[in-house]
């Protein structure tokens, strides 16, 4: 029981720094940022099911910014879970910095590891509250039907996105 109390106690902390760390873009190599955001270009109309479901696609790699807007005005659900968007690939820095910096620790493990061609057909819908929780839910629809969306209606690279990821990886 001990055990599992340290554990978890771990677990929660190291999710509370990822809510409160954000990767900061000069700490990666220009090379490297330009790289993820051209993946991340790629990644993000798969995940909207193709280019013509996607309504916006940018990344800025001096800031490790990006936009992903599927035509039915939502993100994509648990972007960070897929290998080539870029909050996967912030979150896999954070864990680096994180082993690096806590070395042997249970929660510097992984980060999620979906291939974006695991998407299924159709649409997905994500909704956020404006607190620090948020929700998301996947629906599998026909492409032409369409997925409801909220106000917030786009995914946009911040720490939520590594922090759902990180939550991901400790939860499984």
């Amino acid at each position: 029981m001990l055990s599992f109390t340290l554990l978890f106690t771990t677990l929660l902390a190291a999710f509370a720094a990822a809510q409160n760390n954000t990767l900061d873009p000069n700490s990666v190599d220009p090379t490297k940022r330009n790289q993820w955001c051209t993946s991340e270009q790629n990644t993000c109309p798969i995940l909207c099911g193709g280019q013509m479901f996607t309504k916006a696609n940018s990344c800025t790699g001096s800031t490790l910014t990006y936009t992903c807007t599927c035509a039915n005005g939502t993100g994509p659900s648990n972007i960070a879970q897929y290998q080539g968007s870029l909050p996967n690939y912030e979150c896999n820095q954070l864990f680096a910095d994180c082993r690096q910096a806590n070395p042997g620790s249970q929660a510097c493990v992984t980060c999620g590891t979906l291939q974006p061609s695991t998407v299924p057909t159709g649409t997905v819908s994500s909704s956020a509250a404006a607190t620090s929780s948020a929700t998301s839910t996947s629906s599998t629809t026909s492409p032409s039907a369409s997925a409801k969306g909220n106000a917030a209606g786009k995914v946009e690279g911040t720490v939520g996105g590594v922090a759902a990821g990180l939550l991901a990886a400790l939860v499984l």
